[in-house]
């Protein structure tokens, strides 16, 4: 499985988005771990299936760092681009 591993990476690494998924469809059915959770959602096709996979990537191995990292910043970046946020940063004196 390591090695399917490194190819994925690699494929992730050298931008190529199509060979990674196709990578991942085959590690995701052959043995989902939170690793493979984690690269899948580096090639998500949207903000909903990344966090998903990273979700996922958690309950399966709650101290993956990465999945928690990369959870927490789109979380960050989405309060700071939420209505009430923007609606307070307004109101305030300058």
């Amino acid at each position: 499985m390591s090695n399917i591993i490194s190819e994925i990476k690699s494929a992730i690494d050298s931008l190529d988005i199509d060979q990674a998924r196709e990578l991942l469809k085959v590690a995701l059915k052959e043995n989902p771990t939170s690793e493979v959770y984690y690269l899948a959602s580096r090639v998500a096709v949207n903000e909903t299936q990344k966090r998903s996979y990273l979700n996922k990537a958690i309950e399966l191995d709650p101290f993956n760092e990465d999945a928690h990292n990369e959870l927490k910043r789109r979380e960050n970046s989405s309060v700071s681009k939420s209505p009430e946020t923007s609606l307070r940063n307004r109101s305030r004196p300058h």
